[in-house]
């Protein structure tokens, strides 16, 4: 005959035996759970435009070459649940792009955050891209490697100078004229901006005669208006037509006639800061635009300015904001006026601004001069 154990009693047996055999393993008590270590990083920069966080990307746009930069400052979080610590910010490219200062290595808690600093400083035109790699040590050492990329580009410029054109017999003399520091009988010095260098300077200290050559030094050419002769390796003599006799940055008009090796005599384009048209009443902003990289100009920007006497304060002109300036015999005359340019190019590049010097506008009976007669200039 069989003997059979009571249900109740097998039940009890199965709580006895089974559940040492599950908690055995584990070691771990009932009324307690495991946490599993978790090590991340986060990374934001104050810019989120900038920052593509799928593709880890940091765009800092176009910069001044050699003398602009863009400095973006950044965060660094312990986003996991256990402490991590974070060991050194490498650069790849440290020529366009310098870090803050940081003190690492920095132990970081959860939820932890030090800020940061990356500058873009490009040394040179076009893209520039490197890689930020954050080294940062948990149970085992880790990275998170960030994209960085801009552009470097030179900013254009606005000249002031003189430009000769039309020489015929010394045609290399053609070209922009920049106006120098020094100065040379109490007038300015021009030089050309291309090689081979030419200098514009004056024969007297009133300016009658000025003149072009290769070299400059104190054994400068000269001019006998009486014998019409010329001393010295000249290229050029020439006096402003009209009433006066004075040098090329004071002209009213855009041309002048020269004497090219005393045989002939070409129109000669001269153009300075501001040029005026007498007829019409307009002083014009007259300059040479210049971008390195070939960069077309784009949304210029102008400001007259205008004062009672030569060394005065000149104050801007409201509403006076284009490339001319239309004069007004009640309230312009005998007054001196100052042009600041500031160029951009397309693609958003603006250079530093330039002023011109200052130009003079004589009496009103002057203004509506039909005959265009260049005046004399008040110095």
């Amino acid at each position: 005959m069989k003997k059979f154990i009571p249900p109740l009693l097998l039940i009890i047996l199965i709580i006895f035996i089974a559940i040492p055999i599950v908690l055995i393993p584990t070691g771990c008590p009932l009324n307690k759970t495991s946490t599993t270590p978790i090590y991340s990083i986060a990374v934001q920069f104050e810019d989120n435009v900038s920052f593509d966080k799928e593709s880890k990307t940091l765009q800092f746009g176009l910069v001044k070459a050699e003398s602009g930069e863009n400095t973006v400052a950044g965060e660094i979080t312990n986003s996991g649940n256990t402490p991590l610590t974070l060991n050194e910010l490498l650069l790849e490219n440290t020529i366009h792009y310098k870090l803050g200062p940081l003190t690492l290595p920095l132990r970081l808690k959860s939820g932890e955050s030090i800020k940061f600093s990356i500058t873009f400083n490009p040394q040179d035109s076009g893209t520039q891209g490197t890689t930020l790699t954050i080294n940062y040590t948990s149970d085992r050492a880790e990275s998170e490697q960030i994209s960085l990329i801009g552009e470097g580009n030179y900013a254009p410029s606005a000249q002031f100078g003189i430009e000769v054109s039309g020489a015929t017999n010394y045609p290399g003399v053609n070209g922009f004229y920049l106006k120098q520091e020094s100065t040379h009988n109490l007038h300015p010095l021009y030089k050309k901006s291309d090689s081979p260098d030419y200098y514009i300077y004056f024969f007297s200290p009133d300016g009658n005669f000025w003149g072009i050559d290769t070299t400059f030094n104190e054994d400068y050419p000269w001019y006998d208006g009486e014998l019409a002769q010329v001393h010295g390796p000249l290229c050029y003599i020439g006096s402003l037509d009209g009433s006066g006799l004075y040098p090329p940055e004071f002209e009213e008009q855009s041309s002048s006639k020269w004497v090219e090796n005393y045989t002939s005599t070409p129109q000669i384009t001269v153009k300075t800061g501001i040029t005026r048209d007498t007829v019409a009443g307009v002083l014009r902003a007259n300059y040479r635009y210049n971008d390195p990289e070939g960069d077309k100009e784009s949304e210029t920007t102008f400001k007259w300015y205008k004062s009672d006497t030569v060394d005065g304060v000149y104050t801007e002109i409201a509403g006076a904001t284009t490339n001319e300036y239309i004069l007004d015999p009640t309230v312009d005359n005998d007054k001196y006026f100052k042009l600041e340019i500031t160029v951009t190019d397309d693609r958003g590049m603006t250079g530093d601004s330039v002023t011109s010097d200052p130009y003079y506008v004589e009496p009103s009976q002057l203004l509506a001069n039909n005959q265009g007669v260049i005046t004399s200039p008040k110095l």
